[in-house]
C-alpha cells in the first residue's frame, strides 16, 4: 500500500481538556473534557460525536514557503480559535504574508491563552490512518486552565463571562457537552457514543489514547 498515487490530506483532531472549569450549568470547578455532537448540517462527519476543535492541516496563507505553516501546534490553535471564538472568516480572508496569529482580533486570545505561562499546553497523542478515505489523522490534546485564563489577576484575561460562553458552544453548529475528565468517561464516550451517534474513529482514538493509565493526569498537570 502506498500513498504515492493517492491524495492524503491530513486532519488534526484535538481533544479539549479544561482544568478548573466552571460552566453555566455548574459552579463547582472541576476538570472536564469537551465533545461535539455534530448535526447533518456539518460538511464532514455528519451525525457523529467528535472531539473538537478539528480541521485540516493546511497552510493558512497562499505563500507555501512559510515554514511556520508546517506546525501542527499552529493548526491546532487556529482550529481552536475558529471553532470556539468564531475566527474562521477572518482566517479565510487573511491569506497574505502577515502572521494570522498577530492579527489584532486574534492576538489577544493567543496572548491570554497560549502565550501566558501555565495557561495552556498542546500534547501529541499519536497518528492514525483511515484506509477507506486515505486520510491520515493527527491526534492531539489541548489543555486549558480555565481558572488561570479567566481569573488570574496578572493575565490580560478575556473576561470570564464571555470566555465561559465561548467555551460552551461551537460555531460549526451542534451541541457541546462537557464531561468529568476521567479515564472511564473518556472510554465510555469513545465506545458508546451518545444519543445514537457513534464517535468518529479519529475522535474515539483521541479519547482512548488520553485514557491510558497516568496519561490523563500527566496532561492535566501540564508537565
Amino acid at each position: 500500500f502506498t500513498l504515492s498515487n493517492r491524495s492524503a490530506f491530513p486532519g488534526v483532531n484535538c481533544l479539549l481538556l479544561v482544568k478548573n472549569f466552571e460552566g453555566h450549568k455548574s459552579r463547582n470547578p472541576s476538570n472536564k473534557f469537551a465533545i461535539h455532537e455534530r448535526t447533518e448540517n456539518t460538511i464532514e462527519a455528519q451525525n457523529t460525536l467528535h472531539v473538537f476543535p478539528a480541521g485540516g492541516h493546511q497552510p493558512q496563507s497562499q505563500d507555501y514557503r512559510n515554514r511556520k505553516e508546517h506546525s501542527i501546534w499552529r493548526t491546532a490553535v487556529r482550529e481552536f480559535l475558529e471553532e470556539l471564538f468564531d475566527k474562521e472568516e477572518l482566517a479565510r480572508i487573511h491569506n497574505g504574508s502577515e502572521d494570522f496569529f498577530e492579527h489584532p482580533e486574534v492576538k489577544p486570545y493567543i496572548d491570554a491563552i497560549f502565550r501566558f505561562p501555565r495557561c495552556a499546553a498542546v500534547y501529541f497523542l499519536g497518528m492514525g490512518f483511515d484506509p477507506l478515505t486515505t486520510k491520515p489523522e493527527i491526534l492531539v490534546s489541548i489543555v486549558v486552565d480555565w481558572e488561570r485564563v479567566a481569573f488570574a489577576p496578572d493575565n490580560p484575561r478575556l473576561g470570564h463571562q464571555s470566555f465561559e460562553k465561548d467555551m460552551e458552544k461551537n460555531f460549526e453548529g451542534g451541541e457541546v457537552h462537557f464531561e468529568e475528565a476521567t479515564s472511564d468517561n473518556l472510554k465510555k464516550e469513545a465506545i458508546e457514543g451518545r444519543n445514537g451517534k457513534p464517535a468518529l474513529p479519529a475522535g474515539a482514538a483521541c479519547m482512548l489514547l488520553a485514557s491510558r493509565p497516568g496519561f490523563l493526569e500527566h496532561m492535566l498537570a501540564m508537565k
